[in-house]
């Protein structure tokens, strides 16, 4: 990719300035780069080009994780407990392919002050450039209540969220596909996928926001209110997050 190329021959340091150049050079409309994880994966040669110990995790081979949770925050608009269920699927590309899809989550609400994040809980790239999210704090994960006007009338006070926590009996390692899947009897749609390199995860928490999933809809105007509707809830422009919980394993068992 040339904005990898840009930061590997030292023409930026700095990934953003990188893939900014990159938009204004080679595009007409200036975005450039816009699919999330080829962002993420530009951000991540950054980070190698500049610390040596990363360097050195990613020569690891013996560096592995295993996943204890994954929190979905907000749900699908289209998703029905009644007529559908969720699940995740993991993908792994090296050493050898391999996949593990997990049970249905448990599905709760909570209430928005328990997802208050730290400015270290967010990490990656940022909201693509002329884009929904360029506005709004990265920090909140409330839903907005709109009325039929678009205006602002107030904030859900809970959040519905979707628990993954039964066993994962993948070894995390190198480059890994995470999908998000909907299930109708034998039929499946995938709603949402994100890449993340395990020698990257250098906290035991990775926090994905909405603008940082590959498959979602990322357009440049908020989603507007039914116009026969006099309240209506509608998600925020964080709408979606993931919060992936794993632990670093000292030992390779494959």
């Amino acid at each position: 990719m040339i904005s990898a190329f840009m930061l590997h021959d030292r023409f930026f340091v700095n990934a953003d300035d990188a893939l900014a150049f990159y938009g204004f050079a080679r595009t007409n409309d200036c975005e450039g780069v816009t699919i999330p994880s080829q962002r993420a994966y530009v951000h991540y040669y950054a980070s190698l080009m500049n610390d040596v110990r990363l360097q050195e995790r990613v020569r690891d081979k013996s560096l592995i994780y295993t996943l204890r949770s994954v929190r979905l925050v907000t749900l699908p608009l289209a998703f029905s407990r009644d007529k559908c269920e969720l699940c995740l699927r993991i993908r792994r590309l090296l050493p050898q392919e391999a996949s593990w899809t997990s049970k249905a989550p448990t599905i709760t609400e909570i209430r928005t002050e328990e997802l208050t994040l730290s400015p270290e809980d967010v990490m990656g790239p940022g909201p693509p450039p002329r884009s929904v999210y360029d506005y709004i704090d990265s920090l909140p994960m409330a839903e907005e209540i709109l009325n039929s006007d678009g205006e602002k009338v107030g904030t859900r006070s809970v959040v519905p969220v979707a628990d993954f926590s039964g066993p994962c009996t993948l070894p995390l390692s190198g480059d890994l596909r995470v999908e998000l899947i909907q299930r109708r009897g034998v039929h499946e749609d995938r709603l949402f996928h994100f890449w993340c390199n395990a020698a990257m995860l250098t906290s035991p928490k990775l926090v994905v926001r909405k603008w940082q999933l590959d498959g979602t809809s990322h357009s440049s105007t908020p989603q507007s209110p039914s116009a026969s509707a006099g309240v209506d809830h509608v998600s925020s422009p964080s709408y979606h997050s993931l919060k992936v919980q794993v632990q670093r394993v000292l030992s390779r068992n494959m």
